[in-house]
């Protein structure tokens, strides 16, 4: 028992315990190591701290408390324990203590295995039987023969008559307005909706026979798959100004209404006064995503061909100089379209190829002159992404019918160029149902349908990206676009799950169905916060989603702009990536296999 005292003690304690008598008053207990006062004991003192009968307790007991131990014999490791009196059936428990009046664990032995719970009749045979043997059998009655196929409102009612003609056969009344069969048809109304509650729960608890776009929604993130409610569609505007007006030099505020071309197309500028009655014109309703100052230089920029008569961007292109006159006010993060005004081979702008038209966000943009003649001129240059997928000619020597004169400036520059997406912003409006109940969950829906679904977008990092980029969106990324719910005390954000929102989490979920209705689900103070109840939602967010934001070329032709000096209004290049919701059928092919993509590199 010699140790190391740097090592850890070597403590004894209870192993088991036996009742070794048949009168059930001699308890042995085994212990791991050998009692002092025996061979090699644990704990080893000098001198040996014997147990005696002071060191043992025995606790518990429900008819026969309070049991003494009378004598206690150490054998190695082996400790006897008679008590003077057996115990009932309950548990008991015997632990070894200091003194009787200090209960506390003797030094040497392991706190945890210093007592044990044991029985003092666990030999013995027990009385008790779960079964109750019954002498006298009840009569077996005959049960009534039900239908078990019932499932209906005519069903359950036909079933009840039929079941009433047999045990009251002299009851004939079947007129609807008697008390009785009023009640029967109300049993049969509620047994209706019983029963289709029960095949509806059955039916929702598969993916693949769930009817309910929700229930599909819940059983596909079970698989870590994110069903997508479709996305809107973006798109590049292009806006012209007057000079001097009241336009040139003002700032276009994000969330600024851009309308697709009215029966007047003449009309470039709506007034606030003037959008309810446009509206009812059901245009398509684009809003801008963010600040935009607009220019009169900006509207159509000129490229300087150093002389070239006959010069081109090739394909790939990422540089061109620009003619800074009149003086460009263009910086690292503005996005310019080429377009392609004049034919390459007419030199008539009926003949102009729509399909030259481009977006590019500028990395660099530097003033400069050229030494020849001392023309101001601007070097830009935009980012890999945004390089030239066709050949843009910026010059060319034309001979026009009946000997015309050499045409220039095939292409030009646009700029005043603002990020737009399809969606209309809604004023606030209340939840359906509006006031939060004390008692239960809270599932309020929205009063339109057919919300705008959209990527966050940072204009501070889009600056720093390309601008194709700008516009894609993964559907499975997206969110309701720009929308929040105010109780006022707390704004609420929307999330695509719960799972990872703590309890004092302010955000809510979007549910959507099949016929575009919304329904909101919030946290249970576990996942998520949960509404106080008594509150008012109030819900902020915009509506137009899916395909039907894909406009093409020259479709937005107003915008809702009160100081005037626009004279144009356009998009250049089509909308893109406005996608329609996941049908659940895509649900059901796609979700079981998205668990499968490898995302480890194996060696």
């Amino acid at each position: 028992n010699s140790k190391d005292p740097n090592e850890n003690p070597i403590l004894n304690g209870i192993d088991y315990l036996e009742v070794a008598s048949v009168d059930q008053k001699t308890l042995q207990v085994y212990f791991l190591h050998n009692l002092p006062g025996e061979t090699n004991p644990v704990p080893l003192t000098s001198p040996p701290d014997l147990l005696t009968e002071s060191n043992i307790l025995i606790e518990g007991g429900v008819r026969i408390r309070n049991i003494c131990v009378e004598t206690v014999n150490a054998a190695n490791n082996v400790l006897t324990v008679n008590v003077n009196v057996a115990g009932d059936f309950s548990t008991y428990t015997l632990r070894i203590v200091t003194s009787q009046t200090k209960q506390e664990t003797p030094s040497g032995f392991d706190p945890q295995l210093s007592s044990i719970d044991f029985s003092f009749k666990v030999a013995c045979p027990s009385d008790f039987d779960c079964k109750v043997l019954t002498e006298c059998h009840p009569e077996s009655l005959t049960g009534p023969e039900i239908d078990y196929l019932a499932k209906d409102y005519a069903s359950f009612r036909r079933l009840m008559l039929d079941r009433l003609s047999v045990i009251m056969p002299d009851w004939l009344e079947r007129n609807p307005a008697d008390l009785q069969i009023a009640l029967v048809e109300l049993l049969a109304y509620a047994g209706d909706h019983l029963s289709y509650y029960q095949d509806a729960v059955a039916t929702e608890a598969y993916l693949g026979t769930a009817r309910k776009r929700v229930s599909v929604r819940r059983h596909a993130r079970l698989l870590d798959y994110f069903m997508h409610n479709g996305c809107n569609a973006r798109t590049w505007v292009c806006l012209e100004a007057e000079e001097g007006g009241g336009a040139d030099g003002a700032k276009l505020p994000a969330g600024t209404m851009l309308l697709t071309k009215g029966p007047d197309e003449t009309q470039k500028m709506v007034s606030s006064d003037e959008v309810k009655k446009v509206l009812n014109e059901q245009p398509l309703v684009f809003e801008t995503m963010h600040d935009l100052t607009l220019r009169s230089a900006h509207n159509k920029i000129y490229f300087y061909t150093w002389s070239d008569s006959e010069c081109c961007l090739p394909r790939g292109s990422t540089k061109a100089t620009l003619l800074n006159e009149p003086a460009l006010s263009l910086k690292a993060g503005d996005v310019l379209i080429f377009e392609e005004v004049l034919s390459l081979t007419t030199g008539t702008k009926a003949d102009a190829d729509p399909n030259n038209r481009h977006a590019v966000r500028l990395k660099r943009a530097e003033a400069i002159v050229d030494p020849l003649d001392n023309t101001p001129v601007m070097e830009i240059e935009w980012y890999e992404e945004d390089a030239l997928p066709f050949p843009l000619c910026l010059s060319a020597r034309v001979t026009l019918v009946g000997g015309g004169p050499e045409v220039k400036d095939i292409s030009v520059a646009r700029g005043n160029v603002v990020l737009a997406d399809h969606g209309l912003t809604l004023s606030a409006e209340k939840l359906v149902p509006s006031e939060v109940p004390e008692k239960g969950n809270y599932r309020p829906q929205l009063q339109h349908k057919n919300i705008a679904f959209s990527m966050p977008y940072h204009h501070d990092r889009a600056k720093k990206e390309g601008a194709a980029k700008a516009l894609d969106q993964d559907p499975h990324k997206t969110l309701p676009s720009e929308m929040r719910l105010s109780d006022g005390d707390e704004k609420w954000s929307p999330k695509g799950d719960l799972l990872g929102s703590d309890r004092f989490a302010a955000e809510f979920v979007v549910e959507m169905e099949s016929d575009g209705s919304a329904q909101l689900r919030f946290g249970d103070d576990l996942s998520g916060q949960k509404p106080s109840s008594g509150s008012t939602m109030l819900a902020y967010y915009r509506v137009g989603n899916g395909r039907q934001g894909n406009i093409g070329p020259e479709s937005i032709g107003r915008v809702v702009w009160q100081q005037g000096g626009i004279k144009g209004v356009r998009n250049p290049i089509s909308a893109a990536n406005g996608k329609d919701a996941e049908t659940m059928e895509e649900v059901r092919q796609f979700a079981p296999q998205a668990f499968r993509v490898q995302k480890r590199a194996v060696t």
